[in-house]
Parts: C-alpha cells; structure tokens; sequence
C-alpha cells in the first residue's frame, strides 16, 4: 500500500503545478444589461443611456456611443440600460457619482474613482486624473466594497486591447486623442459594451478586480511562485518536497486602511527538527535567532511580500501553520496558511538548484524511482 501511494504521490508531482490562495482574487463580473429585467444578485453602479438605432444594436444586444447617468431614482424616465456588478457571494460592489471633490471626500469608506464624468446626468467620460478636479469633468463614479470585510477594489486602463487574464471589464470608451494620452481620455468620450468591436477607432478599455479580504483588516494571500520545479509542487494545501532540495512560496499583505499596520508572521509545525527547516525571507534570517517569525510595517494602501522556506530535512508528512498577528494585538491572531508538507525521498542529498530544466530533471527522476518501484 505505501508503494502505490509514493508511485502516485511522485506522479502527481511531477504533473502539477499550482498554488493556495487563502483568498480569491478576482470575484468581479460586470454586465451592462436592460433596467426592466436586472441580472440577480447583481449591484447597478451606473445609469447608461441607450436604446436608440445610435446607441444599441438589438441584432448583438450590445450597447455602443452611449452617454452616462448616476444611477438614482430621481431620474426619469429610467434609462433603458444599467451598468451591473457582482461579486458573488463574497459581498458587494457600489457605484455613486460625486461632485467635487469627488471620491477623496469618501475615502475613509473605500471609495475608489473609477472615471470622470461631464456631469452627474447625461454625461461624457473622461479617464480618472489624478490632478485636482476642475474644468468640464469634475464628477466622478466612485466604486466600493461592501457587506464584506478586508475586501478592495484595483481598476487600471487598458489602451486599445481587452483587459488582461485576472481582470473583469466593465466597459469600453471613446474619445482617445492618441496612444501617448495614458492620463487621461480626451472629451467628448461615449461608453461602449465591453463585446463592442471598435476596430481601428482608438479607445480604452476599464478593467478591474475585486479582492476577497478575509475576517481580518490586513489581507493575505499565499502562492507558491514556481510551478512544477524540481523542488516542490504545491497543490491546494498539500506541499511535496523531495529530500534535500527547498522550495518557497510568498506571503502577499495588503493593508486597505489609512493607517500603518505592523504584523507578526509566525511558522509553526507539529515537530520539533521539522521547525528547523523553515524559515523566512533568506539564509541570513535562517541562521538567526528567530527564523520562524518575522515582523512588518504595512503603509496605509500598500502591500508588501515576504518569502517562507521550506526544506526537505527528513522523510516525513508534517505539518505547516502560518499565523499573523496585526498591531500586536492577540485577539487579532488568525491562521492564514495551514497545509501538509510531504518530504519524498530523493537520490541526491543535498540543496540543488533551481534552473529552467528543472521540470524535466523531476520528471526523469520521477520516471526512475517509478520504474524501480514497479519492478
């Protein structure tokens, strides 16, 4: 029995490659769809204007050279079409249109300017300028997170093509003087669907993600950056390290509010030698006097990452706790990474290397150890 298990667990290793997210990165999908029958479950962020032979073509249900309304019901007659959002059940996705200042005043709240607009109704589009608002656009949709905790928002522009794996668009938009306009949109811009094929017609596309926090205020996420090396392969919470060789993954924090965050990291494991084979960051902090934790600043709205290794000591299956710990506070400690690691036997003892032949050197060794099991 513990012979199929090895032959199957060096198969699958050598097969796979992937990663654990304790968190999801992007729950986010947008529909641009008629306001007489809305998608379920899905948030209005924006009234859009069409439904004329000018602004919608019924033979692609698309919507095309479209002008732009806050969504309130103080409008009417309702616009035909409403720009929707999901975030499934992770929570909610909000959209308001507000003057000057604009998204600043409501910072606190998580408000995030999206775009500009030429007024709260009836509006042309204008890519968000980070300079003060003046001039013609100085309204902006505001979107946000809600009914959830620790979750946010990214959006960029995307010039001239569809919005990169990862990312949701929202819609599309006219109105680009040229390819070198990368701060801002020139006027007279119309909102398109993001099926629209605006062919050789410069514009920009509005894409965006939406992050999952978990239960805490810092966000984390766990991800194993080398996929089918010769060291490890992760998949969901089950890492496989062949003896001698280390591998690392990388915790990613966010820090979503407007203050500094210090957090404690912590490696933990059910066995006392195994401990000793873990450690942040580098070979400096593994020969410290604390390799097992590890302490951080976070800036308000900023990120930073730091690296776990792990190495393949001893033959065994043990296990690997991550806890954090936010500004010092114990009620605020929280696991955010708790997998098994399986360290497999290897024929060469010792740290290899990894290059981009990795993958096919645990492959042969793979084939190998598989052969002579069978036999």
């Amino acid at each position: 029995m513990k012979k199929q298990w090895l032959i199957l667990a060096l198969i699958f290793i050598g097969l796979i490659g992937a990663s654990y997210a304790e968190d999801v990165t992007n729950a986010l999908t947008c529909e641009i769809e008629k306001t007489s029958s809305p998608p379920s479950n899905y948030q209005p962020l924006l009234y859009v204007l069409a439904g004329d032979a000018s602004t919608y073509d019924s033979s692609s249900d698309l919507v095309f050279n479209a002008h732009v309304s806050n969504y309130s019901s103080t409008i009417s007659p309702m616009p035909q079409f409403a720009l929707y959002c999901s975030a499934d059940s992770y929570g909610k996705i909000g959209g308001m249109v507000v003057g000057p200042p604009g998204c600043s005043k409501y910072s606190s709240l998580g408000f995030m300017a999206l775009i500009n607009l030429s007024d709260a109704e009836n509006a042309h589009l204008k890519l968000k300028d980070g300079s003060s608002l003046t001039g013609d656009y100085n309204y902006q949709l505001c979107i946000y997170p809600y009914d959830t905790v620790g979750s946010y928002i990214t959006c960029k522009y995307e010039y001239g093509k569809e919005c990169d794996t990862g990312y949701t668009c929202l819609f599309k938009l006219t109105g680009v003087y040229s390819s070198s306009a990368t701060s801002f949109a020139g006027t007279n811009a119309h909102l398109y669907e993001c099926g629209y094929d605006l062919g050789s017609t410069p514009y920009y596309t509005v894409c965006c993600q939406y992050h999952v926090g978990l239960s805490n205020d810092v966000i984390t996420d766990v991800s194993s950056p080398v996929a089918g090396s010769i060291s490890a392969t992760s998949t969901e919470k089950n890492i496989y390290v062949l003896l001698g060789l280390t591998d690392n993954f990388i915790v990613n924090l966010y820090n979503p509010s407007d203050t500094p965050k210090v957090i404690d990291l912590y490696l933990e494991t059910n066995n006392n030698l195994f401990k000793y084979f873990l450690w942040f960051e580098d070979e400096s902090k593994r020969y410290s006097e604390d390799p097992t934790h590890i302490q951080l600043t976070i800036p308000p709205k900023q990120s930073k990452s730091v690296t776990v290794n792990v190495f393949g000591g001893k033959v065994g299956i043990y296990d690997l706790v991550i806890k954090k710990v936010v500004d010092g506070d114990p009620a605020s400690e929280n696991v955010i990474y708790n997998s098994t690691v399986t360290v497999i036997p290897g024929k060469t003892p010792g740290t290899v290397g990894k290059s981009p032949e990795g993958s096919y050197i645990l492959l042969l060794t793979i084939l190998s150890m598989v052969a002579l099991l069978i036999k």
